[in-house]
């Protein structure tokens, strides 16, 4: 079963980055298959790498700035939540014109292992940096999900600003904002 509602938030991406006001913006949320099981709050992580802080207070710090003009990053980033989480938006682009979109957010809502639990099975898994990351890719974007804490993950949400093809693969773009966020946490 595909994400339909991320199709959706394409179109909700164009009005949040160009910036209307209101009450915090909301990306949607990869649909849950219901009955997901939560952990005991015992990992049962692969992680091969340090547990990382997941109390990050500058939210727009977890992607320095060096790095997320590296990344392909040309607005300003700003501080927003997204389905609870307050995160990070960087843009390739305006709304509405060919780009992409990249949310950031460490979570504390739960575990890898509870988000996992309650989704789909992911397209793909592969470790960056030592940290087990699981990849959804949709039509429009790609949603990621590291596992950097027993009792949070970081989240990558990727989508495309305009219909037309941003030119880039955005499953991989997220994973590299995923890196470079990842060397920004602090170890806990």
């Amino acid at each position: 079963m595909k994400r339909k509602a991320l199709v959706a938030g394409v179109a909700m991406l164009g009005s949040v980055a160009a910036g209307c006001g209101g009450a915090p913006e909301e990306s949607p949320a990869p649909p849950t298959q219901g009955g997901g099981e939560q952990s005991d709050g015992q990992s049962s992580s692969s992680r091969n790498a340090p547990v990382k802080a997941i109390d990050v207070p500058d939210k727009c710090s977890v992607v320095s700035e060096q790095q997320w003009r590296e990344l392909g990053a040309v607005l300003p980033p700003r501080e927003r939540v997204s389905n609870g989480n307050p995160g990070c938006q960087y843009q390739a682009s305006e709304a509405g014109t060919t780009g992409w979109g990249v949310f950031v957010a460490v979570a504390n809502d739960g575990s890898y292992s509870d988000q996992l639990a309650m989704n789909e099975a992911p397209t793909t898994t592969v470790e960056v940096d030592g940290y087990p990351t699981a990849v959804f890719k949709e039509s429009s974007g790609c949603i990621i999900y590291s596992d950097v804490a027993d009792q949070g993950y970081l989240l990558v949400n990727v989508l495309q600003t305009s219909p037309d093809d941003p030119g880039v693969d955005l499953c991989q773009k997220g994973q590299d904002f995923a890196k470079a966020a990842i060397q920004n946490l602090p170890n806990a």
